[in-house]
């Protein structure tokens, strides 16, 4: 994991790493969360670099990540899916 940040519900913590992968944990217990359906479904909310940054919504469903590449995507925590996708939001990370 290269970043982490806890949801503003304080139930889950959310993780980035240099794989380009985000996963969402249980923070309590310390497991991944594995009930989402995308998950199910062999399905991860990613990028395609590094992850630097991640910041919740104030009603913890939606997700925000920046890469090293500059590129920011806002996902919706529930459903995996990538509601926004700034490309070249800065020169770099």
């Amino acid at each position: 994991a290269l970043c982490c940040a806890f949801s503003k519900d304080g139930l889950s913590v959310a993780t980035g790493s240099s794989e380009g992968l985000i996963e969402i944990w249980d923070w309590l217990q310390g497991t991944l969360q594995t009930a989402f359906s995308y998950q199910i479904e062999g399905k991860m909310m990613a990028h395609k670099s590094d992850i630097l940054c991640l910041c919740w919504s104030k009603d913890s469903e939606l997700l925000v990540s920046g890469d090293t590449k500059g590129g920011i995507k806002v996902f919706q925590v529930s459903t995996g899916k990538c509601l926004r996708r700034f490309k070249s939001a800065h020169e770099q990370g």
